[in-house]
């Protein structure tokens, strides 16, 4: 008697497990619940980082990636958290964040901007070898991105804020060469000013002499590499960007 019931319970125990697993199926959280998720525990990760616990911000982290790291609604909270980790100098937690993009979602639009992230959490750390890596895998692997250039611009920033002139230089020229708009057109003339590119005082260099000092007080350029010199509204000949230049960056 009890070898015939056997199948009999092996029967229902599967029809049982189908009507767990189909009402699993249907109770699937929305997108919407997934986002509100996805940002409430986006907040409360930079909550922990703005606070210093730098433990509690990593443990937060993972389980964002637990709970939502199959799903490419994630990166842009990822990202953000990437960044927030790299202004507060938690460069390998800002390393971790951007290659989980890098590696798992290489085609999103994310990816280009946190390769750029890894090549700057890089020069953060000090590793210069490890961070020119990063910067030729965003060369190789995003040269046709539609945000490449001012993703290099960045790089080269980072580069040029850790006092890496060198390693700046190639960077600025390349995306002046490569994407000559008119943005970097005058990025290309402070930068000049500045000294970090080499002097172009030659009268069919698109860059005139004259435009160096005055000329950029109403570009958003002059307050963003100046900004410590006062409100763009002070800027006159005799205050020109070498002199910001000279007082703040002196090497």
């Amino acid at each position: 008697m009890l070898k015939k019931s056997i199948p009999i319970l092996s029967v229902i125990a599967a029809v049982v497990l189908l009507l767990i697993t189909a009402k699993a199926l249907t109770n699937l959280p929305e997108p919407q619940n997934t986002e509100n998720g996805i940002q409430e525990q986006k907040q409360i990760i930079i909550d922990y980082i703005e606070c210093a616990n730098s433990v509690s911000a990593q443990a937060a982290f993972d389980i964002l990636l637990a709970d939502f790291g199959n799903s490419d609604l994630v990166l842009p909270a990822v990202y953000q958290i990437g960044e927030k980790f790299r202004e507060k100098a938690q460069y390998k937690s800002a390393i971790s964040a951007h290659k989980f993009i890098v590696d798992n979602f290489p085609e999103n639009k994310q990816a280009v901007w946190a390769q750029r992230g890894l090549a700057a959490s890089y020069i953060g750390l000090g590793d210069m070898n490890t961070a020119e890596t990063e910067t030729q895998k965003l060369i190789d692997n995003y040269i046709n991105a539609p945000d490449i250039a001012q993703s290099l611009f960045e790089v080269a920033d980072t580069y040029y804020w850790f006092g890496k002139n060198d390693k700046a230089r190639p960077l600025y020229q390349m995306v002046i060469d490569n994407w000559p708009d008119d943005q970097y057109e005058e990025e290309e003339c402070v930068l000049t000013q500045m000294g970090i590119l080499d002097c172009v005082y030659d009268p069919n260099h698109p860059c005139k002499p004259e435009r160096h000092i005055s000329g950029f007080c109403d570009q958003t350029v002059l307050p963003y590499r100046c900004k410590t010199c006062g409100d763009a509204g002070d800027c006159n000949p005799a205050n020109s960007i070498r002199q910001c230049h000279d007082k703040w960056w002196p090497f």
